[in-house]
C-alpha cells in the first residue's frame, strides 16, 4: 500500500518567517539601517553648512536653493494600473453604500 505524506504548510510558513526574521536581524546588526540614516543626516548637515556660509558672505538666500527634491517617483505601469483599479473599486463601493443607505432610508421613513 502506497501512502503519501501530506505537505506540511505550517513548516513552510514557519521556515519563510524565520528566514525573513534572520535577514532583517542581520541587516540590523550589520548597521545597514544606521548607515542609511547617517547618510541622510550628513546630507542635511552639508546643506546647513552651505546655507550658513552663504549667510556669512551676505549672499541673498532662498531656502528652496538648499532643499533638494528627495522624493523619487517609483511608479511604473503595474503600480499605476493597481492604483487605477483600487480607485475604481473605492468609487464603486462608496456609491454602492450610498445607494444602499438611501434605499434603506426610503424604506424606513
Amino acid at each position: 500500500m502506497d501512502s503519501k505524506k501530506k505537505f506540511n504548510w505550517f513548516k513552510l510558513i514557519l521556515g519563510v518567517l524565520f528566514v525573513a526574521y534572520a535577514s532583517l536581524y542581520a541587516l540590523d546588526i550589520s548597521g545597514y539601517y544606521d548607515g542609511n540614516r547617517r547618510r541622510k543626516v550628513e546630507f542635511t548637515e552639508e546643506q546647513i553648512r552651505e546655507f550658513e556660509k552663504d549667510i556669512a558672505q551676505g549672499v541673498e538666500v532662498d531656502l528652496k536653493d538648499y532643499l533638494d527634491n528627495t522624493n523619487k517617483d517609483y511608479s511604473n505601469g503595474a503600480s499605476k494600473f493597481g492604483y487605477t483599479i483600487s480607485k475604481n473599486i473605492d468609487t464603486f463601493l462608496n456609491k454602492g453604500i450610498k445607494n444602499i443607505l438611501d434605499f434603506l432610508g426610503k424604506i424606513l421613513s
